[in-house]
Parts: structure tokens; sequence; C-alpha cells
């Protein structure tokens, strides 16, 4: 079994209560490469979408959520991306 949270009790909630509460919860988001949803396209400008960053190792992750689609993933900023077209 893990370790207790070392977080008292009631602070994610707290937390979340907060950030929902603030007005323009976007003006905080600038560093968010990406503004609209990789599902449907839709602008993540509504404030009922989500888009949280976070790290693993030294790699910017965001976790998004779409309200318009659905749509629930993470998103990896990549440096390149290399494909090949398929044969039609």
């Amino acid at each position: 079994m893990g370790k207790p949270s070392r977080l008292p009790a009631g602070y994610v909630e707290r937390a979340v209560a907060e950030m929902l509460a603030t007005r323009d919860r976007m003006a905080s988001t600038a560093q968010i490469p990406f503004g609209h949803c990789p599902g449907c396209g839709a602008g993540l400008a509504d404030p009922a979408s989500f888009v949280q960053e976070f790290w693993v190792a030294d790699e910017a992750r965001f976790l998004v959520w779409c309200r318009a689609c659905g749509f629930t993933g993470t998103v990896v900023k990549v440096e390149r991306f290399e494909t090949h077209e398929t044969a039609e």
C-alpha cells in the first residue's frame, strides 16, 4: 500500500474550485502551443474545455478534454515528425 497523501484534506477540491472560479482561465495558458482540439478542431478557449500541462522527465505534455466532441487525450509536443504517403 502506498504512502498517504501529504496534502491537507480538501486541498485538491479547493484548488479546482478556485481555478474554475477564475474569470479568465485561458489568460494563464499562453504557453500552450495549440488552441484547438486534436479530435475535432474546436477551439479550446471554451471555459468548459480543459487543458492541463504536466511534465514527464524533461518533456512537457498536455492533458486535453474537449467539451465539443468529448475528446480526452494527452498531447505531446514534438520537434520533428516524419511520415510517408500511403498508396491509394
